[in-house]
């Protein structure tokens, strides 16, 4: 297995810590958060809510932090699940398996010289369809909170970067830490 749970940790009843090692391009990591969030929604049977939320009818499940990164052991992913209600490790477990899947998929790209579009590339389009709110209106709201324009939800690249057009029929790509969409109360 090439990528394996190395350590998690309970924090209180509704956190979850774990700890990856992907076989990957350094660049790739920033993709571990949204692949994370794949699995656990799979295992929840639920959707995301871009970036990586998982949520059920509008209620927040599940959200995932992740801290990136290359130690003395070669590179790491650290995600920390919260949750409104108990975490198993079965979610944990649901997260790392999708990692795995994302991975060897990365790595038979790459022994078969094939160039990687983007590290979403592999789980796109399955990644579009857990969406909640894919094809929709959405409103677009800066990290302070202030609305800042409302379209509609058209698209995730492969760096999973969200694409909204707005009424004027122009198109913005947002990066999670640029803004976060959310459906009209």
């Amino acid at each position: 297995m090439l990528v394996r749970l190395a350590e998690h940790e309970m924090r209180g009843p509704y956190t979850l810590v774990v700890m990856v090692r992907p076989k990957v391009p350094m660049y790739c990591l920033q993709c571990v958060p949204y692949v994370g969030a794949l699995g656990i929604s799979k295992e929840l049977g639920a959707q995301i809510a871009w970036p990586y939320h998982v949520v059920r009818r509008k209620q927040r499940l599940a959200s995932i932090a992740a801290k990136c990164g290359y130690d003395e052991k070669g590179l790491f992913a650290r995600l920390e699940i919260t949750a409104n209600g108990p975490l198993t490790a079965d979610v944990a477990v649901a997260a790392v398996d999708c990692i795995k899947q994302w991975e060897e998929c990365i790595s038979a790209q790459r022994s078969a010289h094939i160039p990687i579009e983007g590290p979403l590339a592999p789980l796109l389009d399955e990644y579009a369809d857990a969406l909640e709110a894919f094809g929709e209106e959405v409103e677009v709201f800066f990290p302070n909170g202030r609305k800042v324009a409302s379209g509609n939800f058209c698209g995730v690249d492969v760096w999973g970067r969200a694409t909204v057009r707005l009424a004027s029929g122009r198109k913005i790509e947002l990066a999670p830490e640029q803004a976060s969409l959310r459906l009209p109360c």
